[in-house]
């Protein structure tokens, strides 16, 4: 049990449970609504994650509170009250609006600390600018209280990701001035930080390299070589793995994903379907992904035209952040007359596979869309709807481009639902999908130049994992993920590969949840 570091506390003890000094409050801070936040659908960032196990009994019992704060506050009182609605039934959260004023925040702090409460200011990024938490820490020192307060810096990113922020869709060209700033702006945030987590590995090592100065040995390091920054993170860092609900990422009958995939109008005499869940943009190889739909789009006969595609992601909400991108899709008539190509908003996250709350949801995403082109998008034949059951529950395989990549956890709920992946071996996926094969495909260039490339992958019966050599080649890219799928067949039995008892054990969110816990008593014992 994670309560065994509490042997160190002067702590109530029976032979029934341990109890924590203090009841712990956690306050999640966020940028836009929560926890219906459309500008990062798709993604399960640990607040959404978090809260939701709050509804645990290990939560209950130990008298852990979730609250978080948003700085939008909705302008129409009935999305208010859908928003407080999910919050408090879904999330077990309490939600606060307008936390720009800081004295906000302060003021439910020290009503916290008065009523026995450890609050634990946990900042997210780069969700979350950390400026405010520097703001807050000098705040709470001035009022005498800081040494009651847990601060934790909770890192979604890589130093690469930070240093790969693309602009214009493209992470080529080098790093741009503003990427070096992201950078430094973590350097006081990790000084007044109790606390830096990382949602994998691989990213909290990345971080813990600044402090030998490596950063890969780029040549734009001197940005980055700080003596304080590497004593300012010491040894106050953990890497705590996103979970997700296990009873919403299950295998499918075969019925219930012909059912599923007829729900959005994919065309129902399709081979095999792959869906994709991420933001359209550079990191996440948005490039390769449109130049394989592409070559499928302009693709007769064989096997190639029994596939279909399922993009679940936000930039139909906001098209306009993504026009290039949204423009490409459109653009594939052959697939999108076929229904062989459907763009869907995945809600299943945000009702917990609860239909009371799908038209709360929706009136919410809705709300916060913008006006530039998302009407439009619904009325055409690409758009899907919205959908309550995860989209990788109905599909074969999940396609996922991504250059850049903390963790993944899109990769876990396709193993969780049964559905095999095809992804690069960057970043945290390899702790994600684990392989124990590998093999030199060798790949030929397109238009008949004869010269090939060997590129080595890396697969179980969970997924492939494509090695990444330099930077982003769509053309090449794309050739590499198709002789890939060329190769694949329909699942006979319908529910594919799920992910082992061992891996649903290390991404479930009562395993996040003791981990969490556990490294806030940690970090408050080390503190105290």
């Amino acid at each position: 049990m994670f309560l065994n570091c509490l042997y160190k506390y002067k702590c109530v003890y029976s032979t029934k449970r341990q109890i924590p000094p203090r009841k712990i409050a956690v306050l999640h801070f966020t940028r836009r609504p929560y926890p219906v936040d459309p500008a990062f659908f798709g993604q399960n960032f640990i607040p959404l994650s978090l809260s939701a196990c709050s509804r645990s009994e290990q939560f209950r019992e130990y008298g852990m509170k979730n609250h978080a704060f948003v700085r939008e506050v909705p302008k129409c009182e009935g999305i208010r009250k859908d928003m407080e609605e999910i919050s408090r039934v879904r999330f077990n959260t309490e939600l606060h609006f307008g936390y720009g004023d800081p004295r906000v925040v302060l003021s439910m702090v020290k009503g916290m600390v008065d009523e026995g409460y450890l609050p634990v200011l946990d900042f997210h990024y780069p969700v979350q600018d950390s400026r405010l938490m520097v703001q807050l820490d000098k705040a709470l020192r001035e009022m005498g209280i800081r040494e009651r307060v847990v601060i934790v810096n909770h890192l979604h990113i890589t130093p690469q990701y930070i240093r790969a922020i693309p602009g214009d869709n493209d992470i080529r060209g080098g790093v741009r001035k503003t990427n070096a700033g992201r950078i430094l702006q973590l350097e006081p945030a990790l000084q007044v930080s109790d606390l830096t987590i990382g949602v994998s590995e691989d990213a909290i090592n990345a971080f813990r390299r600044i402090r030998y100065n490596q950063w890969d040995n780029r040549p734009d390091g001197a940005l980055l070589r700080s003596g304080d920054l590497g004593e300012a993170i010491g040894e106050r860092y953990c890497a705590i793995l996103n979970g997700i609900n296990p009873n919403l990422y299950t295998p499918r009958t075969e019925d219930e994903k012909e059912e599923g995939r007829a729900s959005i109008g994919l065309n129902p005499k399709l081979g095999i379907t792959a869906s994709y869940v991420a933001r359209l943009d550079g990191l996440k190889g948005g490039r390769t992904l449109i130049e394989i739909l592409r070559r499928y789009n302009g693709w007769y006969g064989g096997n190639r035209d029994e596939w279909g595609f399922v993009l679940a992601c936000a930039d139909i909400i906001q098209p306009t952040t993504r026009l290039g991108y949204i423009k490409d899709l459109l653009k594939l008539k052959r697939l999108i007359e076929s229904d062989r190509l459907k763009v869907v908003i995945d809600i299943s996250k945000f009702t917990r596979g609860d239909p009371r709350f799908r038209d709360a949801v929706i009136r919410i995403l809705e709300y916060y869309a913008n006006d530039g082109g998302f009407e439009e998008i619904r009325k055409m034949r690409i758009f899907g709807g919205y959908v309550d059951t995860p989209i990788q529950g109905v599909t074969d395989v999940l396609l996922h481009t991504a250059v850049h990549e903390a963790l993944g956890l899109a990769l876990v709920e396709a193993n969780f639902s049964g559905a095999g992946v095809i992804a690069r071996k960057v970043g945290g996926i390899p702790e994600v999908i684990p392989t124990n094969k590998e093999h030199d495909l060798k790949v030929y260039e397109r238009g008949g130049s004869g010269r090939y490339h060997t590129r080595t992958v890396s697969y179980s019966e969970h997924g492939i994992l494509i090695h990444q050599e330099g930077a982003e080649d769509s053309e090449l890219d794309a050739t590499i993920f198709m002789q890939i799928m060329d190769l694949l067949k329909p699942d006979p039995n319908g529910k594919g590969s799920v992910a082992p008892i061992e891996v649903r054990d290390r991404f479930s969110e009562a395993t996040m949840t003791a981990r969490y816990l556990d490294a806030v008593i940690r970090a408050n014992e080390v503190r105290v």
